[in-house]
């Protein structure tokens, strides 16, 4: 019988440590200009420090126009500036 502790490979072929993944959920968490801050870097390195083997994030827009909330991230914007908010969105979320 298979465990939530045993690793899990995908059809891509990424192997994940465990199976136990943390669902999509909004965070509300965005720093003016809809952006990812400080605080949402830190939720999701507590989350990832725990364990699961795969976080999912939620409610990030691509498209300002698809905001539903005003703590809504959007990384269409993000794009632009790779070289620093855009590169520490991709450590963390890696």
């Amino acid at each position: 019988m298979t465990t939530l502790s045993e690793p899990l490979t995908l059809g891509s072929g990424a192997v994940l440590p465990n199976r136990i993944a943390k669902a999509a959920m909004e965070e509300l968490l965005a720093v003016p200009g809809q952006l990812p801050g400080d605080a949402l870097f830190t939720l999701y390195r507590r989350m990832a420090a725990g364990g699961a083997g795969l976080l999912l994030t939620g409610h990030v827009m691509i498209d300002r126009r698809a905001v539903a909330q005003p703590g809504d991230v959007v990384l269409g914007r993000v794009r632009k500036v790779v070289g620093s908010l855009g590169c520490s969105w991709c450590v963390v979320m890696s």
